[in-house]
């Protein structure tokens, strides 16, 4: 799955790119989240990320702080731009 990934464009990590490891998981400081972070910089399951059928993948809100911006703007949910 490794032809899709994300990079990261504000913050301590700005520029690092993580691919992304499968169709849907989760980013956050769990252990349970596919994607993870130290602790303090994003909630312990902060974001999850799905490929819709089209190949579309969507990032959906999982703070419950409007802590999630996509494609530079500040969104609950919504498609990421490829590219």
């Amino acid at each position: 799955m490794a032809e899709l990934e994300f990079v990261i464009s504000e913050g301590p990590k700005k520029g690092q790119a993580f691919p992304f490891p499968g169709p849907h998981f989760y980013v956050g400081s769990s252990k349970e989240c596919h994607v993870r972070f130290e602790p303090g910089l994003v909630e312990p399951k902060h974001a999850e990320v799905l490929l819709d059928g089209a190949g579309v993948p969507w990032l959906r809100d999982l703070s419950g702080k409007q802590a999630v911006w996509i494609n530079g703007e500040q969104a609950e949910k919504g498609p990421l731009r490829l590219g």
